[in-house]
């Protein structure tokens, strides 16, 4: 019994001693962290975004492609892009599915949609749990089938958007490698994993403007 207390409280103390260090850590990585996020937004000329941009109505499946139980809301950065507006903002992962996934934020890049219509979601194989319950949606040409699955509720309308000259270029291009790419109601979004100062959300936005100007928006 006399052996008991030294030992709980030689625990306890690693774990004070634990808790300080990972304090220290984070102080002082967040000076860096803070210029990193203002060297990317200096980099597109865009500022800090103060609103909250409700993201669950933003990208009603973010919880699906995340695999996350429960998301944060953290720094946003948002501004002009090539004739658009452009949003970034990073999602700290508070809670996860059941074994899903180690990933401690997720980056979603927005731009407006031209035109509201149905929902679509492209993403590339294996990539999230996304697709665990949900039949593909098969668009004809076999090399885009073969790299990404395609979910919506209207599969006309996918195939109308999805046309060879979009479908191509896309199969090809690795700014989609990591993303899943989303048209939500009214927004087209990349969900990319990383934080904001991780995720290429410079050629996230230039792929999101160079997807909506290849779209027959109805």
């Amino acid at each position: 019994m006399i052996y008991v207390i030294p030992v709980i409280l030689v625990i306890l103390a690693i774990g004070v001693i634990a808790g300080v260090a990972r304090r220290r850590q984070a102080q002082t990585n967040a000076p860096a962290w803070a210029n990193a996020v203002q060297a990317l937004a200096a980099q597109l000329g865009w500022g800090y975004g103060t609103t909250d941009p409700l993201i669950e109505q933003r990208v009603h499946d973010i919880y699906r492609i995340t695999g996350a139980r429960r998301l944060g809301l953290g720094v946003q950065i948002t501004g002009p892009r090539r004739g658009t507006h452009g949003l970034a903002i990073e999602l700290p992962v508070l809670q996860t599915q059941v074994a899903y996934s180690t990933v401690a934020a997720f980056t979603v890049v927005l731009i407006p949609r031209p035109a509201p219509g149905p929902r679509l979601t492209i993403a590339p194989q294996g990539l999230t749990w996304l697709t665990a319950f949900h039949a593909d949606v098969q668009i004809g040409d076999p090399a885009f089938d073969a790299r990404f699955h395609v979910q919506t509720p209207d599969p006309a309308f996918a195939r109308a958007v999805l046309h060879p000259g979009l479908t191509g270029p896309l199969a090809a291009d690795p700014r989609l490698g990591q993303g899943v790419l989303v048209f939500d109601d009214r927004e087209l979004a990349l969900v990319l994993p990383g934080g904001i100062t991780q995720a290429p959300v410079a050629a996230a936005v230039d792929l999101l403007i160079d997807v909506s100007a290849q779209v027959p928006w109805r």
